[in-house]
């Protein structure tokens, strides 16, 4: 079957449902509205009822709360007891005197004679005169019981004298409506709990086989103990009902014969405008249905132009949203893996699952590129540390500045300061000097040496652990510049531990706060920081070996030239002296060589003088 005839099909089927459906809301509204207006009229009419009844007991109640009051007050017993003829008659036969003077001299013993039997009497007549009474029509009328349960006793009926007396624990009071509860019982119950009582009964009328429907209300005289009761017939409400009810069913057959030449009229027009509007339908569909095959094969595609404005213009437009989105979701996707995780994108609603996922693993991306960059960022750190370690490992002081400059610079922190643990001389303890310091004012730093223990810095230095402050007391430092002076919002201060031994503290603070990968990059350079200090300390102390030994060295030097200049000098003069000596020998030897020619000239000269 082509779309054409299910569309058809479909349509006259959706016309016969919903005319179906339409009727029967309406019927169903029309029927509730209708049910709805008898439960109202009813209420209003019981409600009226009640009223009715309440008035009516009032006059009742009033009459016996007057009756109870005089029966309270001894003039007015009095002036009853005068009234009755046995108080007369035996009065005068036992006294000898005037009816006046017996009531003006013995009123207390005529209350204590006659009182009870007065008041009873009173409260007698109230329930006689209540008898008598009728209203509604002559159908309406009292009755007077006691309150004890289970069941109470008659004390009056207008209508039934003979049940005065008796208690009302027949099977035949077994009446109420709902529960089938002894009526007396039901209205004892609620009025001893509550004070008055409406019970609904089902009675026969006086005279009469018929049943009715009746409303009693009670109210309870707690003084005496009475309650007092009428009731009326509520049958005229149900005859009213009855006739609303009537007209309701009334009028919903004319509805649903309205409903069904409805249904054939549009039954007809509809199927002649479906014929004409799958031919248009189909056309658009298969315009939609292009789309979507190239979509289905990942394909882009352009937009749809939309002139219904029907539901399947509404698929049109939402074909072209589909259709954006994807362009959305490419270029959102090109943009990702271009590294532009800052995109902003746009979900096409809230339950747009493809585009929450993207978000998501965009939020994915960035979060592993700013770990990434975390890392990087102390990676990077450390290195350039490294650096400035390895270059500045001859002195203290300007290994301290240099440390500081950078971290300043690297970490935009504000102010700092680096201690490092000095060994004391002539017989002091050790000590925390101050070798560098940034940014700080000459207040706090007056001082360039702390004592083991000494404030947070000494303490850090004794648990060997980290100490950050984010609430600065306000005179332990400001952060001050040529436009003015601030407390800041953090103090970090940590130790320099190698080998479990503190070589010294490093001090810190910033107007802003520090992230954890920034205490561990903190944590890694003070490690970094106490090998380059221990390393220097050894150095320093090697070179000072150095320069003592070099010393003695060129002392020693000096001191063998000197001897060797002196053994030249002895040695020079010791070849001088052999020297001359040789030259005295020679100078011997030709005096002595002279000295023989000289003799041998004298032994000629004196041979020739002997001659």
């Amino acid at each position: 079957m082509n779309i054409k005839k299910k569309i058809i099909l479909s349509v006259s089927l959706l016309l016969s449902l919903s005319i179906l459906i339409v009727c029967s809301l309406s019927v169903y509204n029309i029927w509730t509205k209708g049910q709805q207006e008898i439960k109202d009229f009813r209420k209003n009419q019981m409600a009226n009822k009640k009223d009715y009844l309440i008035d009516i007991v009032d006059v009742a109640y009033g009459m016996i709360v007057t009756q109870y009051q005089k029966t309270q007050n001894p003039e007015e017993v009095l002036d009853y007891i005068y009234t009755l003829p046995e108080f007369i008659a035996d009065t005068l036969e036992k006294a000898e005197v005037n009816e006046a003077d017996v009531v003006e001299h013995s009123k207390q013993e005529i209350l204590s004679l006659y009182g009870e039997q007065a008041r009873e009497q009173m409260l007698k007549e109230i329930l006689e005169e209540l008898s008598t009474i009728r209203f509604d029509g002559e159908e309406g009328y009292f009755w007077v019981t006691d309150a004890k349960l289970p069941y109470p006793t008659m004390l009056m009926h207008a209508a039934k004298p003979l049940n005065a007396g008796k208690t009302m624990n027949d099977d035949e009071y077994n009446t109420e409506k709902y529960e089938k509860k002894n009526i007396y019982q039901a209205r004892a119950e609620l009025c001893v709990k509550e004070g008055d009582a409406y019970v609904e009964y089902i009675i026969e009328k006086p005279d009469t086989e018929e049943v009715f429907d009746k409303l009693s209300y009670s109210k309870l005289f707690k003084p005496l103990g009475w309650i007092i009761s009428t009731g009326i017939y509520i049958d005229q409400i149900d005859e009213v009902v009855a006739v609303k009810e009537a007209a309701v069913q009334d009028q919903i057959k004319d509805i649903i014969i309205r409903f069904i030449l409805i249904s054939l009229v549009l039954l007809i027009i509809g199927n002649t405008l479906t014929i004409r509007f799958s031919n248009n339908l189909s056309q658009s569909i298969s315009r939609i249905q292009e789309r979507l095959s190239l979509l289905s094969e990942g394909k882009m595609t352009d937009q749809l132009e939309v002139v219904r404005k029907d539901e399947l213009g509404m698929m049109m437009t939402s074909m072209n949203h589909l259709v954006e989105g994807m362009n959305q979701y490419t270029t959102f996707a090109k943009q990702i893996g271009e590294g532009k995780l800052d995109t902003d994108f746009v979900l096409l609603s809230d339950e747009d699952v493809l585009g929450n996922e993207l978000i998501q693993m965009r939020d994915k991306l960035k979060n592993n590129t700013e770990e990434s960059q975390k890392r990087n960022w102390v990676t990077e750190g450390l290195a350039r540390f490294v650096e400035i370690l390895r270059k500045n490992n001859e002195n203290m002081e300007a290994l301290g500045d240099e440390i500081l400059k950078h971290i300043s610079n690297y970490m935009q922190v504000n102010q700092g300061a680096i201690y490092i643990l000095e060994d004391g001389e002539g017989g002091e303890s050790a000590y925390l000097k101050q070798i560098a310091t940034y940014a700080y004012g000459k207040k706090k730093f007056i001082e360039n040496k702390v004592d083991i223990g000494e404030g947070l810095v000494g303490q850090c230095f004794l648990e060997k652990e980290k100490i950050i402050l984010t609430e600065i007391p306000e005179d332990y430092i400001r952060i001050t510049s040529g436009l003015g002076g601030a407390a800041p919002s953090l103090i970090a201060i940590l130790p320099l531990v190698h080998d479990e031994e503190v070589m010294g503290i490093l001090e810190l603070a910033s107007f802003h706060e520090l992230h954890d990968y920034q205490y561990d990059f903190l944590e890694q350079l003070c490690e970094s920081i106490s090998s380059t200090v221990s390393a220097l300390r050894v150095n320093i102390r090697t070179k000072l070996l150095l320069e003592e030994s070099q010393a003695m060295s060129n002392q020693l030097q000096a001191q063998e030239e000197e001897l060797r200049q002196n053994q030249e000098e002895m040695q020079a003069t010791q070849e001088e002296m052999v020297r001359k000596q040789k030259e005295l020998e020679q100078v011997n030897a030709r005096q002595q060589q002279k000295i023989e020619e000289l003799q041998s000239q004298l032994n000629v000269s004196e041979s020739n003088q002997t001659v």
